[in-house]
């Protein structure tokens, strides 16, 4: 693997164990990450469900100002 690739990858690991470990119970911090609702919500579903995502008012706005 070229150090270019290799440096990605290690890029690539770093972050997502940031995003791990804002993932883990902090059920009583203030602000709850979406990391955690999300992996929660994840833990509590079945296999098969399937999640759709609302892009939020803010896009329609932005789509009615162009």
């Amino acid at each position: 693997m070229s150090s270019a690739i290799a440096e990605v990858h290690a890029g690539v690991r770093r972050g997502r164990a940031r995003l791990d470990r804002l993932a883990r119970d902090r059920r009583n911090d203030s602000p709850l990450y979406p990391q955690y609702i999300a992996a929660t919500i994840a833990k509590l579903a079945d296999n098969d469900a399937v999640f759709i995502f609302n892009i939020g008012t803010p896009s329609i706005w932005a789509a009615h100002l162009t």
